[in-house]
């Protein structure tokens, strides 16, 4: 049986308790995922000034963005890929299992919802799983 390898997914900056107040958009930093082939995702997010309400969605390239933690023209929601989440409104972890096209970058969109509005305080914690 192969062992996968666990990583935190982090801000541009490293950071891994990611700030997304209110109706912000966060790109995490890239990881280069070549010869993996099964990828799972562990989410926790938190508020003390209230339920978050974010939504999670994977980006996938052929190159390494330009600037990480920016918008990129080469970072693209793969078609036939669904949303890691498209409205996480809890304080409970969750897993979920993740498909992707065979390109060596990935990278996560989290965007705050304004209808449930997301709290201005918002963190969420993430994880990859990878074998």
């Amino acid at each position: 049986m192969k062992t996968g390898n666990k990583r935190d997914v982090v801000t541009a900056a490293g950071v891994s308790s990611i700030p997304v107040a209110t109706t912000d958009v966060v790109y995490t930093q890239s990881v280069k995922i070549e010869n993996a082939e099964s990828f799972g995702l562990w989410v926790l997010a938190s508020s003390a000034a209230g339920t978050p309400a974010l939504k999670i969605e994977i980006q996938q390239s052929a190159l390494p963005p330009t600037t990480e933690g920016s918008a990129d023209t080469n970072y693209v929601v793969p078609d036939g890929v669904a949303d890691v989440v498209s409205a996480l409104n809890d304080e409970l972890a969750h897993e979920y299992a993740i498909f992707l096209v065979p390109l060596p970058y990935l990278r996560f969109k989290i965007t705050g919802l304004s209808s449930p509005v997301n709290p201005s305080d918002s963190l969420v914690q993430m994880k990859l799983f990878v074998q």
